[in-house]
């Protein structure tokens, strides 16, 4: 990601977590913003129909997500920031369909990965070979970007008041008292 794009990533970021009175982490790992109760917040915004997500994201990724409120703005970006159309807050729980296909074919890319490295072994690489291998896909199988429908978001969330930072407030309250986040 360009240094200019983090930039505004962090910016509206932290442009969402102000208006819902949230403390912006100063991290690029982990969660994006957290609650007075110590709630992590996932924070995105869309200015189309996508939501995008993130780099290498992985089955880590998703399993992290699972622990999260995702916040979602949706809007166009001008001077002043990220002007809102639509504000949403979604527990884990109503994206676990996306979550699922999602890790579903990380995990069947990781099956196919480790064939092919029993099928190098089988045909004479080296260990050295298999952990030169290894080493250049440490990363781990995953990818770049998935994009999440926002319709997901308006289907399975609660659209907060995008106009009023104070209604806004009181609504996600009222939306984590009623949503716990499950305990790890």
């Amino acid at each position: 990601m360009a240094r200019a794009e983090m930039f505004q990533d962090n910016r509206r970021e932290s442009q969402i977590a102000a208006f819902l009175g949230l403390v912006a982490s100063e991290r690029r790992a982990g969660e994006d913003a957290v609650d007075s109760k110590g709630n992590a917040y996932e924070l995105k915004s869309a200015s189309n129909s996508q939501v995008t997500t993130g780099r290498d994201v992985g089955v880590h990724t998703i399993e992290k997500w699972r622990q999260t409120f995702w916040v979602v703005a949706a809007g166009r970006q001008d001077e002043q920031g990220l002007q809102f159309s639509a504000l949403f807050v979604v527990h884990p729980q109503g994206l676990e369909s996306w979550f699922g296909r999602l890790e579903s074919l990380l995990k069947s890319e990781e099956r196919r990965f480790k064939r092919v490295l029993r099928a190098a072994k089988r045909a004479g690489a080296t260990d050295e070979d298999i952990e030169f291998v290894r080493q250049k896909c440490q990363r781990g199988i995953t990818r770049n970007n998935p994009k999440i429908p926002l319709q997901l978001f308006r289907e399975n969330g609660l659209q907060l008041d995008h106009q009023n930072a104070a209604k806004a407030r009181e609504q996600l309250a009222g939306f984590v008292r009623r949503h716990p986040l499950p305990r790890s």
